[in-house]
C-alpha cells in the first residue's frame, strides 16, 4: 500500500470509528478493536484502554465503577492485548459478558455461562420416556429450515434458475421432513437442505465502496465457501 493509500486508509478508518462511536452511544454495549487492548482494574474500577486500528492513534479509556455502569456487554476483537483474571471476576461478577473475537471473527474468550435449567432437564428426560423426543426434534428442524427459506424467498434473485432450483428443493425438502418421523432420516434432510442453503451463498458479491475497491483483497469481494478465512477466488 502507497503512502497515498496509507493515508486515505487511515483518515476513512477514523472516520468509520467516529460514527461507530455514535452510535454505540446509544447502547448498552462496548465493543473495541485493534492493537495494544488492555482490561484491567484499577481502585475497584474496570479500565478498558481500546486498540489501535490506523494512525494516529487516539488513546481512548473507558472506565467502569460497580453497580453503575448500565454496560451488559464488552466485544473485544484483537489477537493483541492485555487482560487478567482480576477484569475477568469484576465483569463476572457485575453481570458484563465479555467476548473476545480473532481478526477473521472466530471466537477467542467468553466469559458467558451455558444457561442450566434442573426443569429443563427433567422435561428433557421424560420426552426421552414418552417418545416425544423425535416429535421435538422434527418441530425444531422444521422451524430452522422454514426460516431458511424465508431468508432465500426475500434474496433479490440475482441469478434466477437457481433461485427457483434452491427454493424449489427447500420446499419438498421441508414437506419431507413433516412426513418422517425417524431421527436419521430427518438428519440426513437437514444435511442436505444445510448444505444446499449455505453452498447458495457461495459466490455471492459484496458490495464495497468504489475507493475502497481497489484496496481490496479478492477473496473479500464475494462470499465465500464456509470453512476457510481465504478461498482463492477465480
Amino acid at each position: 500500500m502507497n503512502a497515498w493509500a496509507a493515508k486515505n486508509f487511515n483518515e476513512r478508518a477514523k472516520e468509520h470509528e467516529e460514527k461507530a462511536d455514535e452510535k454505540l452511544k446509544q447502547t448498552n454495549i462496548i465493543i473495541t478493536s485493534g492493537d495494544g487492548i488492555k482490561l484491567w482494574v484499577r481502585n475497584g474500577m474496570l479500565i478498558l484502554n481500546h486498540g489501535s486500528t490506523h494512525i494516529p492513534h487516539t488513546d481512548k479509556e473507558t472506565i467502569l465503577n460497580k453497580g453503575v455502569h448500565g454496560v451488559r456487554s464488552i466485544y473485544i476483537q484483537s489477537e493483541t492485548g492485555y487482560i487478567t483474571l482480576e477484569p475477568l471476576a469484576w465483569t463476572k461478577r457485575q453481570g458484563i459478558e465479555v467476548v473476545v473475537l480473532d481478526m477473521h471473527g472466530s471466537l477467542t474468550f467468553t466469559n458467558i455461562t451455558p444457561l442450566s435449567s434442573a426443569k429443563l432437564r427433567r422435561a428433557q428426560y421424560q420426552m426421552q420416556d414418552t417418545g416425544m423426543l423425535e416429535h421435538a426434534a422434527k418441530q425444531i428442524i422444521i422451524k430452522k429450515t422454514t426460516a431458511q427459506l424465508d431468508v432465500l424467498n426475500n434474496l433479490p434473485l440475482y441469478r434466477k434458475k437457481k433461485d427457483m432450483d434452491v427454493i424449489g428443493a427447500f420446499e419438498l425438502g421441508i414437506e419431507r421432513i413433516k412426513e418422517w418421523n425417524k431421527i436419521t432420516d430427518i438428519m440426513l434432510q437437514e444435511g442436505r437442505l444445510a448444505n444446499m442453503y449455505w453452498d447458495y451463498f457461495n459466490g455471492l458479491p459484496l458490495k464495497w465502496h468504489s475507493f475502497d475497491k481497489r484496496y481490496t483483497p479478492a477473496h473479500w469481494l464475494y462470499i465465500t465457501r464456509r470453512g476457510s478465512h481465504v478461498i482463492t477466488i477465480e
